[in-house]
């Protein structure tokens, strides 16, 4: 092409269109972006960036096809240094040119340098193995609980009052084993004193037995415990099974019991097993009941951390064995323990 004798930049005034000449000044100051419609997000590529950094907001958009064969629809290759707009320009703020280079070389990670980091720092893990926080709660507790405990019995039943002792598990949930207007009584008395001691539950854990759903609706009813945070437990709270006793006089059957684990059930309460029944009515031995306590408090220190938990007992045996337990008292010994309704 001949250009007239006043020079090639007086030729393209003339007759080049202005935003073509605008374009071939401006554009190799420019950042090249490109559009991804997966991510629905500007990214730039950092390797067509030329100029000086005061051009950096001057940004160019074309097409993803026109810019480079290393774009793939906004998905990272581990050879390109994409970042977003927003971290650009946050680091472009305060920092020259060569800071903001520096800084994209910092933060930029292939896929191959973040696995090869997760290894090692697995790697590091393995050879110092921390203390786990097992879920298991361990006897003696000689260690602070996750929750604050309040051991209750329920109040006296229908059964108690006629001087009936009642472990079937299948017959718990009997109404004829619900709460007496005594028991009723009871409840009421113990909530009063609860709160007088500024005692404020927010988890209420009860067994199935009828009388002790009775007084978990009743603390619920006296202390504004929602009805949310009232939990029944179906086995681990049982009482002692008894075999052969269950349905005899309290009167004379609790003193054999207490008689026979304070000569054979031992400091661990293997030994001292009521006589069997045909009728499938349990007989356990204290061991076997401090296996569904560990089970329990196992359980509540699992799933609650930070709660005042109050526990409702069917009978004054079982909470004082729980507390033989805590306090690594020997548990032929735990009858002297024993709650009264």
């Amino acid at each position: 092409m001949n250009c007239p004798k006043r020079g090639f930049f007086f030729y393209c005034a003339k007759y080049v269109p202005y935003h073509v000449i605008l374009l071939c000044f401006v554009l190799p100051y420019h950042r090249i972006e490109s559009f991804s419609i997966h991510s629905h997000s500007y990214t730039h590529l950092h390797h067509y960036h030329r100029g000086h950094e005061k051009f950096h907001k001057n940004r160019a958009v074309i097409p993803v096809s026109h810019v480079s064969k290393k774009i793939h629809m906004g998905h990272n290759n581990e050879d390109d240094n994409i970042m977003t707009n927003h971290d650009i320009d946050n680091n472009n703020e305060n920092n020259n040119s060569n800071q903001h280079q520096n800084n994209i070389n910092d933060i930029r990670m292939s896929r191959r340098s973040l696995f090869i980091s997760t290894t090692m720092a697995a790697g590091t893990l393995c050879n110092n193995p921390q203390p786990s926080n097992a879920g298991l709660v361990q006897f003696p507790c000689n260690y602070k609980l996750m929750n604050t405990y309040h051991i209750m019995r329920a109040g006296e039943s229908l059964l108690e009052s006629e001087d009936i002792l009642s472990t079937n598990p299948l017959f718990l949930t009997n109404r004829d084993d619900a709460l007496s207007s005594k028991g009723v009584a009871q409840v009421e008395d113990a909530c009063r004193d609860m709160m007088s001691r500024g005692i404020n539950p927010s988890v209420l854990k009860y067994s199935l037995a009828a009388k002790c759903m009775d007084t978990a609706d009743i603390i619920a009813s006296q202390m504004q415990v929602g009805r949310n945070r009232l939990i029944p437990e179906y086995t681990f709270m049982d009482p002692r099974g008894v075999g052969l006793w269950d349905k005899q006089p309290i009167s004379t059957i609790e003193e054999a019991i207490w008689a026979m684990d304070n000569d054979e059930a031992g400091k661990d309460g293997e030994g001292g097993k009521p006589p069997a029944h045909e009728d499938g009515t349990p007989n356990e031995t204290l061991f076997n009941q401090a296996i569904r306590l560990r089970q329990l408090m196992s359980v509540l220190e699992t799933q609650f951390s930070g709660d005042v938990i109050v526990l409702v007992f069917p009978d004054g045996a079982t909470p004082s064995l729980l507390m033989s337990l805590m306090a690594g008292i020997p548990l032929n010994r735990a009858h002297e323990f024993e709650f009264k309704p």
